[in-house]
């Protein structure tokens, strides 16, 4: 898959999403955020956690993990990175898995919806405008004045990934 077709696919799949988060759960959520989240996380769809354990593509464009309660097909496990404490080290763990791209979109969305460590995100959107500025106050550091949609993605950041540099890599993708 080339970058450009990704982001034709991944662009169509995260407007469907964001359809399907407003029509299910009255929440907002932003195409552009999840699209760049799929890319970050895949590479612009090269890696999308190897094969299910039926043989066929996991297409998990989110590093979605299956946990025991998680009922759908997954992967065998697989190392993977984490940042734990500051350290980077490898952990195994199995990775849910999906028919089609739209599939691990709409899971995604799901997620984000229905998982309480993503309330404030979803509020911050729900209080005005994604160009609106507001002033910032991320788990640690200072406080900062921040578009509305930045915050956002940090906010989601914060909790995604182990990455302590994740949610300015979602901010870096959207800008480009």
């Amino acid at each position: 898959m080339t970058q450009a077709s990704f982001l034709k696919e991944a662009s169509l799949c995260g407007q469907h999403a964001a359809k399907f988060a407003w029509a299910k759960y009255q929440r907002l959520i932003l195409p552009s955020g999840l699209i760049a989240q799929a890319a970050r996380e895949t590479g612009y769809g090269q890696h999308t956690c190897g094969k299910a354990s039926d043989g066929q593509p996991a297409r998990n464009y989110f590093g979605m993990k299956a946990s025991s309660r998680w009922k759908g097909r997954s992967t065998t496990l697989l190392d993977t990175p984490e940042v734990r404490g500051g350290v980077e080290r490898r952990e195994r763990h199995g990775f849910r898995a999906y028919d089609s791209m739209e599939e691990s979109f709409f899971d995604a969305a799901r997620n984000l919806c229905t998982n309480v460590v993503y309330k404030k995100a979803l509020d911050i959107l729900a209080e005005g405008s994604p160009l609106d500025s507001i002033l910032w106050v991320p788990p640690r550091g200072l406080t900062m004045r921040l578009p509305r949609w930045q915050a956002y993605l940090r906010s989601i950041g914060a909790r995604w990934a182990t990455d302590p540099k994740y949610a300015e890599a979602l901010i870096d993708l959207v800008v480009k």
